[in-house]
């Protein structure tokens, strides 16, 4: 709405929006607001599925570092999933660079 009402002012991303304009244009379709304060942390119910067969990097003792929000555990569970199946089959298993997101010094 912002933009149709102020085309001279041309494309903003959203940081550039009044946060004022748009919340009162949108809270209708939000639902209920709830502010309550919470002790929940990224890392607060975190546990290693597949303990001993990767090394996840996590900040123990920084909770709210980026790395800890990161999926890439995720894919390189993945990509560990994909080679047994592969070799299972008699294939070769893919290079692990094609997985990780990590780079590689």
């Amino acid at each position: 709405m912002w933009m149709i009402e102020n085309p001279e002012r041309g494309v903003h991303v959203p940081d550039e929006l009044p946060h004022e304009y748009i919340l009162k244009i949108s809270k209708p379709y939000l639902g209920k607001w709830i502010s309550k304060p919470s002790d929940w942390t990224p890392l607060k119910k975190y546990s290693n599925v597949f303990k001993g067969y990767n090394k996840p990097n996590v900040d123990l003792k920084d909770p709210w570092q980026f790395k800890n929000f990161l999926a890439r555990e995720i894919m390189e569970v993945e990509a560990t999933s994909s080679n047994a199946v592969a070799i299972s089959r008699g294939e070769s298993p893919t290079p692990p660079e094609k997985f990780s997101t990590r780079s590689r010094d």
